[in-house]
């Protein structure tokens, strides 16, 4: 944001805000137990309350994400994944995984491979468990990870209980 536009920006979002400390010396007294804290956790963040104008925060977003991933159109999965990228941007890293499952549901409902691996499905005549279509070769594992979701070890483990779990298939008479 342009300095020149920071009072506009300000305006925008004042009521999205939690009220600001009073001082500098009062804001270094919130801020300083939280860092010294941070070397020991770093996930530690200060979490400050929202006034009640606040639009939905990231736990919103993250719940909506998963009400829509049910969804049985294209769009319910681009919204899920919209919502769930938004929660993540608000700092909800927890969300990350919802959103590579949308993405995944999303290039599966367009006949695409999925790319993550998250969608697992059964065949209704062989009863076998699969997650065709899925390109395993674009993302590496350690990227996976990174994203919240199993390595393609993993996976196969995952794909191999499933397969364990399920019952035969019935033969025809």
């Amino acid at each position: 944001v342009p300095y020149h536009a920071l009072p506009r920006l300000q305006e925008l979002i004042r009521h999205d805000l939690p009220a600001p400390n009073r001082s500098i010396g009062e804001a270094f007294r919130e801020m300083w137990p939280a860092l010294l804290r941070q070397l020991r956790y770093e996930d530690h963040f200060i979490r400050r309350e929202l006034p009640p104008t606040a639009r939905p925060y990231r736990e919103d977003f993250h719940a909506a994400a998963f009400v829509f991933q049910h969804g049985h159109q294209e769009n319910d999965f681009l919204l899920a994944h919209t919502l769930a990228m938004a929660a993540v941007g608000r700092g909800k890293k927890e969300s990350l995984w919802i959103a590579m499952a949308t993405l995944d549901r999303y290039l599966m409902q367009l006949g695409r491979p999925q790319i993550y691996g998250t969608q697992y499905s059964r065949s209704h005549t062989t009863r076998i468990w699969t997650q065709e279509p899925y390109n395993r070769e674009l993302l590496s594992d350690a990227l996976r990870s990174e994203l919240g979701v199993k390595t393609l070890a993993e996976q196969a483990e995952t794909l191999a209980g499933l397969q364990a779990a399920a019952p035969p298939a019935q033969k025809a008479p």
